[in-house]
């Protein structure tokens, strides 16, 4: 790898698309369980996916108009002997995954464990109708943790999703 892209890759230039191909969108306020997919695309060369992040993120302005957000839930998906998915006819594990220059793979997310009305209860929100009219938007999260990216600057998605 030459000077000019180590550069890129110290700056986030990853050679790694991402993108949503399917979330649960709109997500009922009281569903304790949000489904998306992420399909991770490598543009340039050979990356290894080694898991992903996914965080349910509540946002809104205080009295100040500053940013504050909330952590509603997280989970992380890694190498795991019996998480296995089918790849050509044969199991294999779904992490690590090796993916060649422009292959791409969907990857499931299933964030889980979600209970929105006491998470949000410190912000005043007990249903989809309070929290919009306390201004409260919903983001859902991705970070792919790819090997040839050294845990600097994996990449990351966000989509704001309606609550219902």
């Amino acid at each position: 790898m030459g000077l000019f892209d180590k550069l890129k890759k110290a700056v986030g230039k990853t050679g790694v698309e991402l993108a949503y191909t399917w979330i649960e969108d709109p997500l009922t306020f009281t569903d304790p369980m949000v489904k998306a997919t992420v399909t991770v695309t490598s543009s340039s060369g050979s990356i290894t996916v080694l898991g992903t992040t996914t965080t349910l993120i509540a946002k809104r302005k205080d009295e100040d108009e500053d940013d504050e957000e909330l952590v509603l839930g997280t989970v992380s998906e890694e190498a795991d002997e019996y998480s296995t998915t089918e790849r050509n006819g044969e199991s294999v594990p779904v992490f690590p995954h090796t993916l060649e220059e422009g292959d791409s793979e969907g990857y499931g997310i299933f964030l889980d464990d979600l209970d929105l009305p006491s998470s949000l209860e410190p912000w005043g929100a007990s249903d989809a109708e309070s929290a919009q009219a306390k201004g409260i938007e919903f983001f859902l999260k991705t970070e792919v943790d790819v090997k040839e990216t050294n845990f600097m600057f994996d990449p990351t998605i966000e989509q704001k999703i309606e609550v219902c």
